[in-house]
């Protein structure tokens, strides 16, 4: 008896899974060449990012740069959640610089800078914290 085998379907540079039937291509790369240019891609566009991270802090920093105010929040227990919460509902206002407002859920207390210290309207303030669930226990201008 002749034993025949059959060539796999699909072609050059393809994997044939006899388990499925099915071919796929091959994706690992080809050469060390290959995987040179690939490193390097990705080191320049990590390069790329850090730069454009740390050139958005700088323009941010003469943002945030103005007065400051200073609040003590009740219920701040997550810095993710609950702080961005609290910035949303202080960066509507229109004095509040926006970008600047750090929350620390340790202290409960939260900053922000605003455009002028004549601006700032405590009870406005109050409101718009309270209104994100977070009950305000001071305000420092």
């Amino acid at each position: 008896m002749e034993t025949i085998e059959a060539e796999p379907a699909g072609s050059p540079g393809e994997t044939f899974s006899s388990f499925t039937g099915i071919s796929r291509p091959d994706i690992r790369p080809q050469s060390r060449v290959t995987r040179t240019a690939t490193i390097a891609a990705l080191i320049g566009l990590s390069t790329l990012s850090v730069a454009g991270i740390l050139f958005a802090q700088s323009m941010g920093q003469s943002a945030s740069e103005g007065p400051r105010v200073e609040l003590e929040v009740s219920g701040l227990h997550c810095p993710i959640q609950c702080g961005l919460k609290v910035a949303a509902a202080l960066e509507s206002l229109p004095w509040v610089v926006p970008g600047s407002v750090t929350a620390n859920p340790k202290t409960g207390r939260v900053t922000f800078a605003v455009t002028s210290r004549d601006a700032v309207d405590p009870g406005e303030v109050n409101r718009v914290v309270e209104r994100a669930g977070f009950p305000v226990l001071s305000i420092r201008n």
